[in-house]
Parts: C-alpha cells; structure tokens; sequence
C-alpha cells in the first residue's frame, strides 16, 4: 500500500487503519471493521481514476489537501465535454503521503506547503 500512495490519491487516507494495525502486529484482531476496511479498500482499488494527458494552452488546476496523517497533491484539468453543463476536471497527477511520527505534529499550514514541494 505504501507504494501505490504515491500512485493513487487518496489511498493513504484509506489505508491509515491499516498502517496502524501493522505498527501494532502484536494486537492485530480481523473484526467486522477491519473486514469492512478492507472491503472498502478493495472496492476502491478496483476503480481507480485514469489519469488524461495535458493538451496545449490548457489551464491547469493544483489541488492540495493536508490531513492530520496525509497530504496529498492533485494536479487536474478542465475539459468541456458533452453532456456536461461545466467543465469536467480529469486528473494529470496526483500524489500524497502519509506523513511519519515526526512530520504528524507539523502546523498545518506546514503540512500544506511540503504537500507542495513532495515530488
């Protein structure tokens, strides 16, 4: 899961509950909600957003959110298409993290900003 965060935008918001249980090996316990963690999950991961290649003159739109354990960038794109009243935004990139013990206690407008500069 660690490595595909880097690839699927929110991942690291739904994986958390499992990042903890694996810190904690010894006091793992497959109860109904980490069955319905792990379903959810799953679900998630068998839909994921395709990602669309920029076109010239095109504007771009950067999106960051930082949560207590997460930050995460979206770089996207506005298309009018057919059917739709307003422009459709298609992702170009995402990424995010899921930050360490040490990076968890940032101020959040910290957190924001090294949301901007993660590569």
């Amino acid at each position: 899961m660690e490595a595909l965060s880097r690839f699927i935008s929110p991942v690291g918001d739904k994986g958390l509950p499992y990042f903890k249980l694996l810190r904690k090996s010894d006091k793992f316990e497959l109860n109904e909600d980490a069955t319905r963690l792990f379903q959810e999950l799953k679900d998630f991961l068998t839909n994921p957003p395709v990602l669309t290649a920029p076109e010239d003159v095109e504007v771009l739109l950067l999106y960051i959110a930082a949560t207590t354990h997460v930050v995460s960038t979206a770089l996207v794109v506005g298309r009018d298409e057919p059917g739709h009243v307003y422009k459709v935004q298609r992702p170009i990139y995402f990424i995010n993290e899921v930050l360490g013990n040490s990076k968890v206690r940032y101020p959040q407008v910290q957190k924001l900003l090294y949301a901007i500069f993660i590569k």
